[in-house]
């Protein structure tokens, strides 16, 4: 990544990335599977504005993103429209806004609700299988850049710190579309100045169907249900 700072009145950051790749051959180049955008950013009042564009995996991406206040609470926002390389396949936008707050009050509680529209994915869950086997929606997954096939969403983090030892969050993804939710929850305990022990649980909650419940037998020819994740883990700082 390149970074270029131009100050006068103001402050303009000019972000380039240039990521070449061929996703079969290692140390080749492949244009349709490589990635070229930049990002220019500046303040707007008590706001930081940016739009951005370029190629990601072979689609065009045009945006723009804020982050500034709304009241005491912290408000951010982002929009990008992307045009695919499949001719017979639709382009779709994406967007999300959310509204974050610490509280001074005891735990130090944090808070923030944000609202996703996911334009690549469908209104419908019987389309999801569907929707998941055009190309441009499995590239989007393979690299990272989607990861859901609903086309609304409403997510919510709390977040408490009951001692300077331990920190608890919990993270849910409500698909406003079927119904179903993603929770990921976690208990932070620190052990030393540098070492942290987490434990973790990541689990679906929806009937068949239902993007975080299961796959029915009617979308995929049999039930199939994505396995709940229970996990401990030790971090080491240096």
């Amino acid at each position: 990544m390149i970074r270029t700072i131009w100050t006068q009145e103001s402050e303009l950051v000019l972000d380039l990335i240039f990521e070449p790749i061929d996703e079969t051959t290692p140390y080749r180049f492949e244009k349709d599977e490589s990635s070229l955008a930049t990002r220019a950013g500046t303040e707007v009042g008590e706001y930081d504005m940016a739009v951005l564009g370029g190629q990601v995996a072979g689609d065009r991406v045009i945006g723009g993103d804020f982050t500034g206040y709304a009241g005491d609470a912290g408000l951010r926002g982002e929009l990008i429209y992307s045009h695919v390389r499949e001719s017979d396949q639709r382009d779709y936008w994406r967007g999300v806004v959310s509204l974050y707050y610490g509280f001074a009050a005891a735990w130090n509680p944090y808070a923030a609700i944000e609202y996703f529209y996911n334009g690549l994915g469908t209104d419908d869950p019987k389309d999801y299988v569907e929707r998941l086997s055009e190309s441009s929606v499995q590239r989007a997954f393979v690299r990272g850049n989607a990861f859901n096939l609903g086309r609304h969403y409403i997510g919510r983090i709390v977040q408490v710190t009951p001692s300077a030892w331990w920190s608890l969050q919990a993270t849910t993804l409500i698909n406003l579309i079927d119904g179903s939710i993603q929770e990921f929850a976690t208990a932070t305990r620190s052990l030393l100045e540098n070492v942290d022990l987490q434990f973790g649980i990541n689990a679906g909650i929806g009937p068949a169907g239902t993007e975080f419940g299961e796959f029915s037998a009617e979308q995929v020819g049999v039930e199939f249900r994505s396995q709940d994740l229970v996990f401990v883990c030790l971090k080491i700082y240096f």
